[in-house]
This record gives structure tokens, C-alpha cells and sequence, in this order.
């Protein structure tokens, strides 16, 4: 069961989830609990088929759980690993589609439209189709549609694992930023290490299938934080147990 609270906190308790295949039952996530307190910003990393993507489902009521019970805010965005712009639909059409659906277009959105792109860079390219820009402005531009409808949650998976270094680097500052603006929650998924020290308040670490949680760690780092300064002792060391645990994991 998933319950829907406006405000309140994310709680998975000692969630499961099981799948049919070929006739037999194949677990890929095994009595996971965890909290997140409203604002944080969390990030689960783990080996490949550790349930990270089936969890993030879970919580946006795409997928449903075996066993167990989720409780989230009401209103959540959800912005899968996938390409989620609309290629036929330009870049403002693509910000305006959620309203669209829900037949609730008016001229504050266009006004609040109008202000995200100009904020971020991107008030020249409202007319433009997704082909015709990079994968960091597409991206981008996914991002401010996850944003614009205010939500009280963001859900991301991997949001910048197709970038490149250069691209990324400024995409992670650019959501802190956007993060920090909206004072929301955010849980997202990654596989970088450096990526999770940056942008996240709690690391979960998952283990190989079926997925539990091995270790929670508190990134003890201030904010604003400078990407070329995650290098002290406590820090580095925070980093080599990561990288041991899911080396660990993947033998």
C-alpha cells in the first residue's frame, strides 16, 4: 500500500518486491526500510539489478510493491533514466504538457515558463525540438519540467549518465541550485560515487539482487559545496568505503 500525505515524510517499511519469470519468482528487492525527512536530499547507489530504478517505481506509484508499506508527499515528479521530451513537441510545448493533460493552462504557467528558461539559460530555445539541442539543455529542460509544477518530491534516476564529464559536472551544480530553490525532497538514483558526495545529505547503499540496504551514510560536508574541495581525509575515506562495499558487491 502507498499513502499519499501532502507534507510529510518518504517512509519505505520493510518494502519487497518480486517478479514471475519463467514460471518462478525472482526477488529483486528484500525488506527495505528507510526514512527521508522532508528537504533532503538522498542519493542510493549500488551494483547493477540492486532494485535502485524498481524502488524509485515504487515510490512513484508506477510500479507496486510484494510486501511492505510506502508513505510519500502527494505531489511527486518522477524523471526516469530514459529520455522523457517529447520529440515532436517543442521545448515549451514539452514544459507545457503536464498542464496540458490536466487542462489547467493559463498565463501564470506561461508566465513561470517564460521565467525558468530565461532563469536557466534556455529563453532562446523555446521554439526548438529536442533533436535540435545538446543532451545537457535536453536534460535540462526535462529537469524544469520535473520542477516547474512545484513538487514536494523529485524522483531521479540517473538523471545525467548519458552526459559528458564537462556537462555533468555543471548539470550537478545546476541541481543543487534547483534543489535549494524549490526546498523540496529529492531521491536520486546514480552509480558515481564523486556524484553522491556532491549532491547528496544521506547515501543509501544497496546490495547485489536481491537489493537491501548494506550501509546509510551522512555526507558530513557543508553546503555550498566546491566539487574540487571533496578531497579531505574524512571525505576521501567516506569515498574508498563506498567504492569497497560495491566492489564488494559486484563479485
Amino acid at each position: 500500500m502507498t499513502t499519499r500525505l501532502a507534507t510529510d515524510r518518504v517512509v519505505f517499511e520493510n518494502i519487497s518486491k518480486s517478479y514471475r519469470v519463467n514460471n518462478a519468482g525472482l526477488k529483486v528487492v528484500d525488506d527495505i526500510s528507510l526514512t527521508v525527512d522532508p528537504g533532503k536530499f538522498v542519493c542510493l547507489i549500488g551494483p547493477n539489478g540492486s532494485g535502485k530504478t524498481t524502488l524509485l517505481k515504487i515510490l512513484a506509484g508506477i510500479e507496486k510493491q510484494s510486501a511492505g508499506k510506502v508513505t510519500a508527499p502527494d505531489n511527486i515528479a518522477y524523471l526516469p533514466q530514459q529520455g522523457s521530451l517529447m520529440p515532436w513537441l517543442t521545448v515549451r510545448e514539452n514544459l507545457r504538457l503536464p498542464a496540458k493533460i490536466k487542462n489547467q493552462l493559463d498565463n501564470k504557467l506561461e508566465k513561470n515558463i517564460d521565467r525558468n528558461l530565461k532563469q536557466f539559460g534556455l529563453d532562446k530555445f523555446a521554439g526548438f525540438y529536442p533533436a535540435e539541442l545538446s543532451g545537457g539543455m535536453q536534460q535540462k529542460v526535462a529537469l524544469i519540467r520535473t520542477a516547474l509544477y512545484t513538487p514536494d518530491l523529485i524522483i531521479l534516476d540517473e538523471p545525467f549518465s548519458a552526459l559528458d564529464a564537462i556537462t555533468r559536472l555543471q548539470m550537478q551544480v545546476w541541481l543543487v541550485e534547483l534543489w535549494r530553490k524549490l526546498k523540496c525532497t529529492v531521491i536520486c538514483v546514480t552509480h558515481d560515487i564523486n556524484e553522491s558526495m556532491f549532491l547528496a545529505d544521506e547515501i543509501y547503499v544497496l546490495s547485489s539482487r536481491p537489493g537491501k540496504i548494506i550501509r546509510q551514510m551522512t555526507v558530513d560536508a557543508r553546503r555550498p559545496r566546491d566539487i574540487d574541495k571533496l578531497s579531505t581525509k574524512r571525505l576521501l575515506n567516506a569515498q574508498k568505503e563506498l567504492r569497497e562495499l560495491l566492489v564488494n558487491e559486484r563479485i
